[in-house]
C-alpha cells in the first residue's frame, strides 16, 4: 500500500508489518523496531492537517511533552517524526484492544467499570501534574497491553488538531468525540483538568448504565447544546442497580459547572475507590481483575470502607505517596491507651515511659477492672456483582473525519452554538441594495457629454444632429455624413462612459459629404452610445459635432457584449460560490469580500444591460452608484443566509430539548 511505503520511508529503523485501522484522527500501523525487536504502533495523522503550519508546530510541542510522561496507565511514546507532509507518532503496541471493544463484545461488571475508571484517573492524574490535558477521553482511547493493564492513549492529539479551542465543521461535525465533551469545552471557555474529569465521569456513567447521560438529538451539536443548557440526569434514574455511594460520585463528576465537580482526577479516583469499597468491601478491586498502578492514594482508597480515616488527595504530583495511617490499614483495630495498632499481621508493643509495655500494664490490672472494648461496627457490604452491563448502542456519534476535512474550513464549536441576531435588518439592506441598483440603472445619474455642439451643421445618415432624438445608425452598410465644414477628411468616433475607444475609417470630404466605412467599429459598438463627427485637415482636428447614436448592431456579436456576458457569468458563479458556505452557516470573511467585489461587478453590468435595453447611455456616476448598491445588497444577502442557517439549527436544537 502507498501509505505503508510512505511510512517506511519516514521510519527506516522500523519495519511496518500491517495496517491496524483507520479512524478520524489518522491511520495506525503495526510495526517493529528492527534492532530492538520491540513491537510498536505507528500513528500517522491526516496529511491534510499535517500540511498546516499551526498543526505541525503544535505536534512537535505536544510530542515532546508526551514523551516525558512515564506512568503505568499512560501509553509510552517512543518517537515522533515530522517530515514533509507526514506527522508520525511511535508508541507502545497494545494488542489487548480498546475498552469500547470489550464493553460491546463482553460487557463489564460494575466493579470492572469502576476499576478501569480508577486506572484512567491514575493516568490522568500523572499527566495533569505535568500540565498535560487529554481533551478526548473515551472508551475508544483506552486500550489494554498484553498483560491486561489499561493504558490511556492519544494524549494531546485533540490539542494538536484543534489548538486550544474545540473545533468543528460548519455542518456540525465536531473534531473529537462529542459524546464525552465537557460543556465548557464546547462553549469555548478555558479547559482545565475538570474537563477530563467530566469525560471520565461520562464514560463511567455509560459503563455502569449502558447509555450516555445525554442521548437522542439529530446530531452532535444537539447533544452539546443539551449538556450546556441542562443538568445531566442522575445515574440512579437510569441505573437503579448502581450502589448509591457510587452513583453519587458519578453524578458529581459530570456536573454541568466545573466548580461542582471533583477538582482533579486524583480526587475523583479516591472518591470512587472509597465508594466502591463501601459498596462491595475492601477486596473489590482485586476481585475485579483490573489493576490500578502508580497511584497509592487510589489503591488505598479502594480498601477504605469507612471505619478508618479517609485518604486525603495530595496536592503534589500524583505519583507522590502519602502514607496511610495504621488504623486505615486495619479497620477492625481497637486502640487502648498507649497501644499501637497492628500493621499487617505483625503487632508492635508500645513501650511506656517506665519501660513497661502496654501488655504488662494490662496484665497487672485486676481482672474485674478490665472492660471488654466495644467491637467496632462493621460496614455492611454486598458481594461484588457478577452481572455485566452492555451498551445500548454499538457505535458513538462520530466526530469529524479529519481525512476529509480542510483545516481552513474548521470553525470554533462555540461559534456554532451562538444565537445569531435577527436577519431582518440584513434583509432590508438586501432589498435596498439590489432593488436600488436596478432603479439607478433605469433612472440614471448625471448627463452625457454628447449633447454639446461644437461647430458645423452635419447630418449623419440623413439625421439632423441638432435634434434631441437618437440618431439611428445601421452598421450593416456605410454611413453617409453631409453638411461637413471645409476639410480634407472626416470620421466618426464612438465612446462609452465618456472615453473614446473606437473610430470608423476616415474618408475624404467631397462637396461637404463623406461616406464612412464602419470598419472595426462593428465589432465593438452597439446600442446607445456617444458619437462625434470629426473633420480633419492634414490630420489635425478642425471641427467636431457630438450626438447620441442608437447603433443597430447585435450586442452579442461585439467584443464588449461577449466580454460583458462572460463577466456576468463569472460574477454570478462567484456570488453563488461565496453564498454557499454562508448558506450552510459558515462564517467566512473571504465570502463577504468576494460578495462585495463580484456584487459590484454585477451592478455595473446591470447598468450596461439596462442602458442597452432602454436606449440610454450609462454614465460613470450611474455605474458607480449601481455597483456600490449591488455590493451592499449581495453582502447583506450573505448575512441573511448565515443568520437564517444558524437560527434553523437553534430551532432544531430547541425542538430536541423540548
Amino acid at each position: 500500500m502507498a501509505g505503508n511505503e510512505a511510512v517506511r520511508g519516514a521510519l527506516p529503523e522500523y519495519e511496518v508489518l500491517s495496517e491496524l485501522g483507520r479512524g478520524a484522527m489518522g491511520v495506525v500501523y503495526l510495526g517493529r523496531h528492527r534492532k530492538l525487536g520491540r513491537s510498536v504502533a505507528i500513528k500517522e495523522l491526516p496529511r491534510n492537517f499535517a500540511a498546516d503550519a499551526g498543526v505541525r508546530e503544535r505536534f512537535v510541542h505536544e510530542a515532546q511533552v508526551l514523551a516525558s510522561l512515564d506512568h503505568p496507565h499512560v501509553v509510552p511514546v517512543y518517537d515522533f517524526v515530522e517530515r514533509d507532509d507526514q506527522l508520525l507518532l511511535v508508541m507502545q503496541a497494545l494488542p489487548g484492544g480498546t475498552l469500547w471493544e470489550r464493553f460491546v463484545e463482553r460487557g463489564l461488571a460494575m466493579p470492572q467499570a469502576c476499576a478501569v475508571a480508577m486506572a484512567t484517573c491514575a493516568g490522568l492524574g500523572h499527566a495533569h501534574d505535568k500540565a498535560v490535558l487529554h481533551r478526548d477521553i473515551k472508551p475508544e482511547n483506552l486500550m489494554f497491553d498484553d498483560d491486561g493493564s489499561l493504558k490511556v492513549t492519544d494524549f494531546g492529539i485533540a490539542k494538536v488538531m484543534n489548538g486550544a479551542t474545540a473545533m468543528a465543521t460548519v455542518e456540525g461535525s465536531v473534531l473529537g468525540t462529542p459524546a464525552y465533551m465537557a460543556p465548557e469545552q464546547a462553549s469555548g471557555d478555558p479547559v482545565t483538568a475538570q474537563a477530563d474529569v467530566y469525560a471520565t465521569g461520562t464514560m463511567l456513567f455509560e459503563l455502569l448504565s449502558g447509555r450516555l447521560p445525554f442521548t437522542g438529538g439529530e446530531n452532535a451539536m444537539s447533544l452539546l447544546v443539551a449538556r450546556i443548557s441542562q443538568d445531566p440526569p442522575p445515574l440512579a434514574s437510569v441505573a437503579p442497580h448502581v450502589p448509591a455511594s457510587i452513583a453519587a460520585v458519578v453524578d458529581r463528576a459530570i456536573a454541568k459547572k466545573p466548580s461542582d465537580r471533583y477538582q482533579s482526577a486524583e480526587e475523583f479516583g479516591v472518591a470512587l475507590g472509597e465508594a466502591a469499597a463501601r459498596a462491595w468491601g475492601p477486596e473489590w478491586l482485586g476481585a475485579s481483575g483490573h489493576r490500578v498502578e502508580g497511584a497509592p492514594l487510589l489503591t488505598e482508597a479502594a480498601r477504605t470502607t469507612g471505619a478508618g480515616p479517609r485518604p486525603t488527595a495530595s496536592t503534589g504530583p500524583a505519583h507522590e505517596t502519602i502514607a496511610p495511617t495504621a488504623a486505615s490499614r486495619d479497620d477492625n483495630a481497637t486502640l487502648l491507651p498507649g497501644q499501637q495498632s497492628a500493621v499487617g499481621n505483625e503487632a508492635k508493643a508500645t513501650v511506656g515511659p517506665d519501660g513497661i509495655t502496654a501488655d504488662e500494664v494490662v496484665a497487672e490490672q485486676p481482672v474485674e477492672q478490665l472492660e471488654e472494648p466495644a467491637p467496632t461496627p462493621q460496614p455492611t457490604v454486598a458481594a461484588p456483582p457478577a452481572e455485566v452491563v452492555r451498551p445500548e448502542v454499538t457505535a458513538h456519534e462520530p466526530g469529524a473525519d479529519l481525512r476529509r476535512v480542510d483545516p481552513a474550513q474548521m470553525v470554533a464549536v462555540s461559534s456554532l452554538l451562538e444565537k445569531p441576531s435577527s436577519p431582518l435588518l440584513a434583509g432590508l439592506l438586501t432589498i435596498v441594495g439590489l432593488v436600488g441598483a436596478v432603479l439607478v440603472g433605469l433612472i440614471g445619474i448625471g448627463e452625457s457629454k454628447a449633447a454639446r455642439v461644437d461647430t458645423g451643421q452635419a447630418r449623419v445618415a440623413a439625421n439632423s444632429l441638432n435634434s434631441d432624438e437618437l440618431v439611428a445608425l445601421d452598421f450593416a452598410e456605410p454611413i453617409e455624413v453631409t453638411g461637413l465644414p471645409e476639410g480634407d477628411e472626416a470620421r466618426l468616433t464612438f465612446a462609452t462612459l465618456g472615453q473614446s475607444h473606437v473610430r470608423t475609417d476616415s474618408a475624404p470630404i467631397t462637396n461637404g459629404t463623406a461616406t464612412l466605412e464602419v470598419g472595426a467599429a462593428k465589432w465593438v459598438v452597439s446600442g446607445a452610445t456617444e458619437a462625434t463627427v470629426e473633420t480633419l485637415n492634414d490630420g489635425e482636428l478642425v471641427a467636431s459635432q457630438s450626438f447620441v447614436a442608437d447603433v443597430a448592431n447585435p450586442p452579442y456579436l461585439t467584443a464588449i457584449g461577449i466580454g460583458a456576458g462572460f463577466l456576468a457569468l463569472l460574477s454570478l458563479a462567484s456570488i453563488e460560490s461565496n453564498l454557499r458556505p454562508l448558506r450552510r452557516g459558515r462564517r467566512r470573511l473571504g465570502s463577504f469580500f468576494g460578495l462585495g467585489v463580484f456584487g459590484a461587478l454585477s451592478g455595473a453590468l446591470v447598468v450596461i444591460a439596462l442602458a442597452l435595453l432602454a436606449g440610454k447611455i450609462a454614465t460613470i456616476p450611474t455605474v458607480i452608484a449601481a455597483a456600490a448598491l449591488a455590493a451592499l445588497g449581495w453582502m447583506a444577502l450573505g448575512a441573511v443566509l448565515l443568520r437564517t442557517a444558524k437560527r434553523k439549527r437553534i430551532t432544531r436544537r430547541n425542538e430536541y430539548r423540548s
